[in-house]
């Protein structure tokens, strides 16, 4: 009677855990994501009805399938590595991939999560794919429209002033190559580069012959032209961007001392504005202007460095020197002293 009831008992719970199987397997196949589990040997003991569908295998014979043998080599040694740190740490990761198909790049995030031993089989790598191929395509889309918008926006202030003809996209191209010498991430490369492209926007409600004004100029000539700055953070005010770019171009004119236009100091600027300013200065001396011929690399590194811990931020300054120096700095920007005037 006792072994009857035992067996009743384990006969309920495998039910129980078969109800609970087939529960688990319509949710995970009504999920539009490929879900896999596999095992530190890169076994497959689980796989969702897309996944099999997208590669075409039937799903009864995915299981304890090597993932050589449904992703293909290449992706299977991607993973592979990718679950033994998730074994060995029990950290979660998440990653993304270009894959090739046959017609197209699909881009995919995947998120690895460790799934525990239980009494039934061994610790194991829940693997979730995210297509976001579409959503990859149209945020490029939307990069190439704000470029294009960018451009006709800085060629407006172009061509009001020939000796700053591409002065916007020379600090953005230098503020870029600061930033990724500094080790920032992509996000704060890609902010200082529009940051830099649209700061001068503010210039278009400045008249034309200030702005190629040759003599002395007067004091409120002078506040005009700081303010900028600030004019051009507020005509972008409502335009949403990837990053603080407004809030970078609106610091651009603070000095690190504190006497800039909004009183911000030290590192309550923001360090993509701090590149920008040195960015900004060094193009602005080493090109012609209507006043002055061009300046030499080595002197405009010196003069900027009398200017550390006053104006400009010492960091992104010494990177700046070390690309002049180290990384063929003086040869990439060379073109920046040719006159405008002279190729017209």
């Amino acid at each position: 009677m006792r072994l009857s009831q035992v067996a009743a008992r384990y006969k309920n719970t495998a039910e129980r855990l078969e109800n609970m199987n087939g529960f688990m397997r319509v949710v995970s196949d009504s999920q539009p994501t490929h879900i896999m589990c596999s095992t530190v040997n890169g076994v497959i003991t689980f796989a969702n009805q897309p996944l099999a569908d997208h590669y075409g295998i039937a799903l009864a014979d995915i299981s304890q399938k090597p993932m050589a043998g449904v992703l293909g080599p290449v992706r299977a040694r991607s993973f592979g590595e990718i679950h033994r740190r998730v074994l060995e740490t029990g950290q979660n990761e998440t990653h993304l991939f270009h894959f090739e198909e046959s017609d197209s790049v699909r881009v995919v995030t995947t998120d690895h999560v460790y799934m525990p031993a239980d009494t039934r089989q061994p610790a194991t790598v829940l693997t979730v794919f995210h297509d976001i191929t579409e959503l990859s395509r149209e945020r490029d889309r939307s990069e190439a429209r704000l470029n294009q918008l960018v451009a006709a926006l800085v060629g407006v202030v172009d061509r009001r002033d020939p000796y700053s003809a591409n002065h916007s996209a020379r600090v953005s191209e230098v503020a870029q190559v600061i930033a990724t010498e500094m080790g920032l991430d992509d996000k704060s490369v890609r902010t200082v580069g529009l940051s830099g492209r649209l700061m001068n926007i503010g210039k278009i409600v400045i008249p034309p012959e200030l702005l190629t004004k040759t003599g002395q100029l007067a004091e409120e000539e002078r506040r005009l032209l700081a303010r900028s700055f600030v004019t051009s953070a507020e005509l972008l005010t409502n335009v949403e961007f990837d990053g603080p770019v407004v809030e970078t171009i609106r610091q651009i004119g603070e000095s690190v001392d504190g006497s800039g236009p909004l009183g911000l100091q030290g590192e309550t600027i923001l360090i993509t504005a701090r590149i920008v300013a040195v960015a900004n200065s060094f193009v602005g001396m080493v090109s012609p202007r209507a006043w002055r011929g061009a300046m030499e690399f080595a002197t405009v590194i010196k003069m900027l460095s009398g200017q550390t811990d006053s104006k400009l931020d010492r960091r992104p300054l010494s990177a700046l020197a070390n690309i002049i120096d180290n990384r063929d700095g003086t040869q990439r920007w060379a073109h920046f002293r040719d006159n405008p005037a002279a190729t017209r």
